[in-house]
């Protein structure tokens, strides 16, 4: 069973099917002198007593001062242009997706397909509007007007950009307004020419919150931050200019008797101020021009002031300094950590655009064009914030935490290394074969010989307990081998694999003496020479009878194989 989701406006308000008919024309149309209503730049004679005035304005409802404050700041200042467009283009180059809600069920991933389908078909400039919503970073809130008509087959809306000097918060006394408007200080309403205010028609804006700091709407602006930086800076600056305008010029003293006139005072003092640009001058006799020492200093104190409340500024709006400027003492671990507080910031940026692009955008226009099944939750709007993650240690990492057992789903790993999952039938990498190392084959070969060895050892034992069982009983031993009783290969080989396993213990009392005596060597730093010399005394010391008495039982193993007829060739036999 399909149902109509709840709508609701900016402020959680219902909204109703009659809304739906009036969202076809803007509202701001209606109030045609906000559109030819100019700027009243305050920042062109800004003082601290002025900021203090306008910043008051702004708590008891007028935002019209202080929004053209922030536009006059984000033109002249471009410290404050540059981190805002860095913060904004962050999250602008973000791609946004619309992905249904966690542990979608199957009606809602086939309602956020046909989701995506609409969204497409609204033709919206994403990242205008994201851009424009930005602004809300400075101005605290961002607002966008709406129009709907019936195009592609859905009702889709026009979003036109709107200027934060349009509204006034509710409150005080504000006809046109309702009393609940009028008494909350978090409600925006549409500022009309004649002091008057409208309340914002439902469907008829997008109005995005930023806020910088928490409280009421007039409070959360970042502007009340940075202006103070803003004017310290610019009061520098113009300091600086001063100081360049008569740096190396001498004072120039004019001096003119007591009987001069008020018209010769004048033109003394417009030769005095003349002549340290021009070089020449006249004035009345009677009239001296003294040259003092000429107007020194540095402009340090100027720009320290200018680069300190730089600095100011890029925390303020980047949360550090280093990705807005290339700092005095900076490491690339300390850059690395301050661009991963930059993209903290944008992170956060991102899901709040996300947040109200769901709210008033997308759930709008799905609720006037799709059907939704009963008890279906709906998609939403993401910004991709995401950040790439460093592949080489997650292939280092990943397989040594699968060798001890720790369980790791695909789904995640894809999701975490951004990698799309492929599709049915689509090609994928492999790993390439990897050829054998050298001497691979020799070794299996080695090791296909020894187990060979081993199986005609045993079958060789079992037969010469055969063999003695037979002369016990006085038979005699048949000279020939019984058929298909061996392999195919050398049996002396097998007796000297057999051998070798011993080879270990018969080696070490003839072997050790000389290890300790090059141990000792080592331990006393003896020279090389000094060991030579030692060497002949250690024949003495090296004992052979156990390697004798293992070559004298091998020997004696072969010879008895022989005389039993068990060697598949001629050999020489004792008498």
């Amino acid at each position: 069973m399909a149902t109509t989701p709840q709508l609701l406006d900016h402020m959680g308000n219902p909204i109703t099917s009659a809304f739906v008919g009036a969202a076809r024309e803007r509202q701001s149309a209606m109030v045609r002198e906000l559109h030819t209503d100019m700027e009243t730049h305050p920042g062109r004679t800004l003082t601290p007593r002025r900021i203090n005035n306008i910043l008051a304005h702004a708590e008891q409802g007028d935002l019209l001062p202080l929004q053209d404050l922030a536009a006059d700041m984000h033109e002249r200042d471009g410290q404050i242009f540059a981190t805002l467009d860095q913060r904004s283009g962050a999250v602008e180059l973000m791609p946004l997706v619309i992905t249904p809600p966690d542990n979608a069920t199957a009606q809602e991933q086939r309602l956020a397909a046909a989701a995506v389908d609409l969204w497409q078909a609204a033709e919206l400039n994403v990242p205008g509007i994201i851009s424009h919503l930005m602004n809300g970073v400075l101005r605290g809130f961002a607002p966008m007007e709406m129009t709907w008509s019936y195009r592609n087959n859905y009702q889709l809306p026009t979003l036109t950009e709107a200027q934060q000097r349009w509204f006034v918060c509710g409150q005080g006394d504000i006809t046109g307004a309702s009393v609940q408007a009028r008494a909350s200080r978090n409600t925006l309403l549409l500022r009309t020419i004649d002091g008057g205010a409208e309340e914002l028609r439902p469907l008829n804006w997008i109005m995005h919150m930023h806020p910088a700091m928490g409280g009421y709407v007039s409070r959360q602006s970042l502007a009340r931050v940075l202006v103070w930086p803003y004017i310290f800076k610019h009061y520098a600056l113009r300091d600086l200019a001063e100081f360049l305008e008569i740096y190396g010029i001498p004072l120039r003293l004019g001096t003119y008797p007591i009987t001069a006139s008020d018209e010769d005072k004048a033109t003394l003092l417009r030769a005095v101020a003349e002549i340290g640009h021009n070089a020449a001058g006249i004035i009345p006799q009677g009239m001296m021009i003294d040259f003092k020492e000429a107007a020194s200093g540095t402009d340090a104190p100027f720009f320290g002031m200018t680069d300190y409340m730089d600095s100011i500024i890029a925390k303020v709006v980047l949360g550090q300094t280093l990705t807005s400027s290339e700092g005095k003492h900076g490491t690339q671990a300390l850059g690395n950590v301050h661009n991963d507080v930059r993209m903290d910031i944008a992170e956060s940026d991102a899901r709040l655009i996300g947040q109200t692009l769901t709210a008033q955008l997308l759930r709008p226009m799905i609720a006037l064009n799709l059907p939704v099944p009963a008890g279906a939750r709906l998609p939403s709007v993401v910004l991709d914030a995401g950040r790439d993650e460093d592949l080489a240690q997650y292939a280092d990492t990943l397989p040594k935490l699968v060798a001890v057992g720790l369980p790791v789903g695909v789904d995640w790993a894809l999701k975490k290394l951004r990698i799309p999952k492929p599709a049915d039938g689509e090609a994928v990498l492999q790993a390439a074969a990897t050829p054998a190392a050298p001497g691979t084959q020799s070794l299996q070969a080695a090791a296909q010989a020894n187990a060979r060895k081993a199986q005609s050892g045993a079958m060789l034992r079992a037969a010469m307990a055969a063999m003695a069982l037979q002369a016990q009983a006085g038979d005699t031993p048949t000279p020939k081998t019984p058929p298909n009783l061996l392999p195919d290969n050398d049996e002396l080989d097998d007796i000297v694999a057999e051998m070798m396993d011993e080879w270990q213990p018969a080696m070490s009392p003839l072997v050790q003496p000389l290890l300790q005596e090059l141990d000792t060597a080592i331990e006393n730093g003896e020279s090389i020479n000094s060991l030579r010399d030692r060497l002949p005394a250690l024949v003495e010391r090296m004992d052979i009878t156990a390697l004798a008495a293992l070559l004298t039982r091998a020997g004696f193993v072969a010879s008895t194989a022989a005389q039993a007829g068990e060697l598949p060739f001629d050999m020489p036999r004792g008498n």
